[in-house]
């Protein structure tokens, strides 16, 4: 099926550039037609968490949405419910909608979250203004450290581990470096 299942290993090569919209649209369509035949409401979590790609590409895709909806519409104008179909597929486009809207809302928390704590371990291992002034020195700043690893420890979740690596390679990627940002790449 042109859905994309849950993957693991290497992705297969991407379409090229002109034909990128056309395999998303098709994803689109096909993920239209599993929603609306789907017997089982509770599958629908599933098959949308396994199609999120497609999802936030078509919606990504200026028109590209109407485009299919009246593609299908008229491929099946010959049939006597029309009007059904319409219905059908715009309950499949509303469930999609909700949950890009859910998913997006979740991912926005928990990079707030993210952030958050990554700000607590920088603020941990950065000398405040009185410990420079009394030389307080390095083995305050690490039990300081120590005693946010303790207290956080259920924070540290693969989630902010990909949170972090994404971080260090947007660091990374900056076309000039500051100090604090190659002294944050290398912590």
């Amino acid at each position: 099926s042109a859905i994309q299942l849950a993957r693991y290993g290497p992705q297969d090569a991407q379409p090229g550039p002109g034909g990128e919209d056309d395999k998303t649209k098709a994803d689109f369509s096909t993920l239209l037609d599993i929603i609306i035949s789907s017997e089982a409401p509770e599958d629908l979590p599933s098959i949308l968490t396994q199609n999120v790609e497609t999802i936030l590409a078509a919606m990504g895709t200026e028109g590209l949405i109407e485009e299919v909806i009246q593609e299908d519409v008229q491929r099946t104008k010959q049939l006597d419910n029309n009007d059904k179909r319409l219905d059908q597929l715009s309950a499949a486009v509303n469930v999609i909608v909700s949950f890009a809207e859910t998913f997006v809302e979740q991912a926005k928390s928990m990079d707030d979250v993210y952030k958050q704590l990554l700000g607590k371990i920088f603020q941990s291992i950065a000398p405040n203004k009185s410990e420079e002034s009394l030389n307080l020195g390095v083995s305050s700043l690490e039990s300081d450290l120590d005693e946010l690893l303790a207290l956080e420890e259920e924070s540290f979740t693969p989630g902010f581990l990909r949170h972090v690596e994404g971080e260090c390679n947007r660091i990374a990627a900056l076309p000039t470096l500051s100090p604090e940002s190659a002294e944050m790449l290398q912590i």
